[in-house]
């Protein structure tokens, strides 16, 4: 079955595939690499943010660009699934964004820290499937998030210093077997890409995503497995 032929909509639920990692493992990339190859099947989850919009965004794919004021509003209003400051500016995923996605049968890919990953799957968790991006070793790591730009000492060690954070509170998501954790060290690109896309497929084919209608179809007395001799 193609990625076209993957039943959608009406048929099933929909997925929300969490990349988590630290900074500078290639989550955005895999995921970028996901969404250009799924011919429509999968798409980013788009925030919402008070910050102005840099050259070259586009707004509803960027991101959502609203005032402070509009943000806060919607704060107040509980419209937010989870929301956060950074550097002065804020940033937020909509409940309505999941919400409608998991009940159209539409796929997101979310880029989120640890925490958010945690927070998702207390809510989201028949939805939620995660997958642990990793590097080879920390020292790769560090050469991949120096590679990145400019960067003083202090913000690396900051930045390292979230990663051993991060793979500390990992283990609180080993939910054990019946779970819908993965792991994928990106140390060659395409073949991270490919096991992600794997990873992808064969949750789309869950049973319990797809709807009873098309169960019933398939399985019931008119349906084609009821028609067999």
């Amino acid at each position: 079955m193609s990625v076209a032929q993957v039943p959608n909509t009406s048929e099933r639920s929909g997925i929300l595939l969490c990349l988590v990692g630290p900074a500078g493992v290639g989550k955005t990339t895999i995921s970028q690499r996901l969404i250009a190859e799924s011919r429509g099947s999968l798409a980013k989850s788009v925030s919402v943010t008070s910050r102005k919009m840099r050259s070259g965004e586009v707004d509803g794919e960027s991101y959502h660009f609203v005032s402070r004021a509009d943000f806060e509003k919607r704060v107040a209003e509980g419209l937010f699934f989870e929301w956060e400051e950074v550097h002065g500016n804020l940033y937020g995923t909509l409940r309505a964004t999941l919400d409608e996605a998991v009940k159209q049968g539409r796929d997101l890919v979310l880029d989120i820290d640890i925490r958010g990953a945690l927070n998702l799957r207390r809510h989201y968790q028949r939805d939620l499937v995660t997958v642990f991006v990793l590097p080879p070793s920390g020292e790769i790591l560090r050469e991949r998030i120096l590679g990145r730009g400019s960067l003083g000492e202090g913000e690396l060690e900051r930045r390292l210093e979230t990663a051993k954070y991060e793979y500390a509170r990992i283990s609180e998501l080993r939910a054990g077997p019946g779970s819908h954790e993965y792991l994928v060290v990106n140390e060659q690109l395409a073949e991270a890409v490919s096991a992600s896309q794997a990873i992808l497929d064969a949750e789309r084919r869950r049973f319990h995503r797809f709807s009873k209608a098309l169960v019933l179809r398939v399985c019931g007395p008119g349906g084609a497995l009821g028609k067999l001799p």
